[in-house]
Formats: C-alpha cells, structure tokens, sequence
C-alpha cells in the first residue's frame, strides 16, 4: 500500500488479521472485510503508536482528495481516494460494516477504510478514513 499524503516514499506491506504480529509488522486486513478492488469494504488497521515506525503515525496528514494505492500479487493496482476522515468511538464497530456505518445495507461500490487509533499517543478514540474506489489497472501477464 502506498500512501503519497504520508511521505514520498511512503509503503507498507498489508498482511491477513489483525493479531499483534501482523500489526507490528505493517498493516492489517480485517478478517471478514472484502478484499481490495471487491464490492464493499476492504478494512485496514495500523499503529500510530507504540512499536518502531508505527505505519498511520502521521495519518493526520491524510485529507479529502488523498490517494490511496494498493497494490496485489496479481500485480492490480487499485486507487482510492479519501472522502472523509472521522473519529469514532473504539466500540463504533459499524465503520467496518460492508458499507460503513450501515451495517444492514447491501455494497453497491468498492471502498477502503483505514482504522487507528486517536489521540496519536492514546486510544480513546479511533481515527477512520473512508476511501471509494476510483481505479483500477493492471493485471497478471
């Protein structure tokens, strides 16, 4: 994954769960949660804090109209671009939802949502950005 709004040379690498190990390592995909580019929703969670070079450390520098890339084995890139950046209640589970917020609505749209914790140094609060789908490109040759 790449994200240009947190450093030029900014990627991190995304791996299946959110358990300890794969959060100290990069970021994890929450398990139940489509997988990117699929219709619904594609959830990530990253440190800000916590462990050496935490990957959603500066993710206030992530505003409206930032591009999200991700990138697949099967060498697809998928672009997403930020449409809104909230903070939550930690027990808000809905912002994982397969439409976030609306935990009984049926996906018409690829989105990705990214989840961490807030304030930077705490985690009383949860820090959300909700990305749709703009591209996609590429493919296995």
């Amino acid at each position: 994954m790449r994200i240009p709004a947190l450093g030029r040379n900014w990627a991190q690498p995304v791996y299946q769960g959110t358990n300890p190990e794969q959060l100290r390592a990069g970021l994890g995909h929450f398990d139940g949660t489509e997988a990117a580019g699929q219709i619904g929703n594609f959830v990530l969670a990253g440190h800000r804090s916590g462990i050496p070079s935490p990957p959603l450390r500066n993710i206030d520098s992530i505003t409206p109209g930032a591009s999200i890339t991700v990138s697949t084995p099967q060498r697809i890139t998928y672009t997403y671009t930020v449409t809104s950046i909230s903070t939550v209640d930690p027990a808000d589970v809905a912002v994982t939802a397969q439409v976030p917020g609306q935990p009984s609505a049926t996906p018409t749209k690829a989105m990705l949502t990214l989840v961490t914790c807030w304030p930077a140094d705490g985690h009383s609060k949860r820090v959300v950005v909700e990305a749709p789908l703009a591209s996609a490109r590429g493919g296995e040759l």
